[in-house]
């Protein structure tokens, strides 16, 4: 978070290593841009534990993101870009920002401090991770017959009239 004078630290896998290379990688400088990789569960924890906040500057409507649910529980805000579950999961101004692009991230990251993480904690257990959980399941469920080709290659017939899919050789 350069344009926001912030240390970064990039954990997690690559999905796109072409994109990684080409618009990740320049930027990362082992001081003030860090790449860790996959870490376990344990280092995750501690990392978002110390941050000022999660970036989550998604690029595709996901369908949850529990590191979001993770992040919140700890009393760690997050920033991140008003697509798919984060609008679900940020209540703008109280358990973090939404926002549009990296400028907007940049200008977040300067009020996060404005907000209370007692608040979001108490967020996150009075809508449990499983509610939230299992409507976007139920949401993935409603979408795969867009996807015959994800269909047929894992088995799965979708009877949205029963509201269940039904899954073979399992």
């Amino acid at each position: 978070m350069k344009k926001a004078g912030e240390k970064l630290v990039i954990i997690g896998p690559v999905a796109d290593v072409e994109y990684f290379r080409q618009y990740v990688k320049p930027h990362i400088d082992g001081t003030s841009v860090q790449y860790l990789g996959e870490v376990t569960f344990g280092v995750k924890v501690d990392y978002l534990a110390r941050a000022r906040a999660l970036l989550y500057p998604v690029q595709y409507e996901e369908f949850f993101g529990i590191v979001m649910v993770e992040a919140l529980a700890i009393g760690t805000p997050v920033v991140g870009f008003a697509r798919g579950s984060v609008t679900e999961i940020i209540r703008h101004g109280v358990t973090g920002f939404l926002v549009r692009d990296i400028d907007e991230m940049a200008r977040a990251m300067k009020l996060v401090e404005t907000l209370d993480p007692q608040k979001y904690r108490r967020d996150v257990k009075k809508d449990s991770r499983q509610k939230v959980m299992a409507e976007q399941y139920e949401k993935l469920y409603y979408s795969i017959d867009k996807c015959p080709r994800f269909m047929a290659t894992c088995g799965i017939k979708v009877y949205p009239e029963q509201r269940y899919a039904s899954i073979s050789g399992i």
